[in-house]
């Protein structure tokens, strides 16, 4: 899912000002993804980050 999204998904995280689990996990549901999904890879996305 991450591969399928990675596009838009850094498109969005370029536009971040404040990192937190919340927008990213929007963000993804907005792109399609279920919400266990989503919530699971936020939280790897902050954590790489971090």
């Amino acid at each position: 899912m991450v591969r399928r999204y990675a596009h838009r998904l850094a498109n969005f995280l370029d536009t971040l000002e404040v990192w937190a689990a919340q927008p990213v996990m929007l963000a993804l549901m907005r792109f399609g993804l279920p919400y266990g999904e989503a919530e699971t890879i936020a939280v790897a996305v902050l954590l790489l980050v971090g």
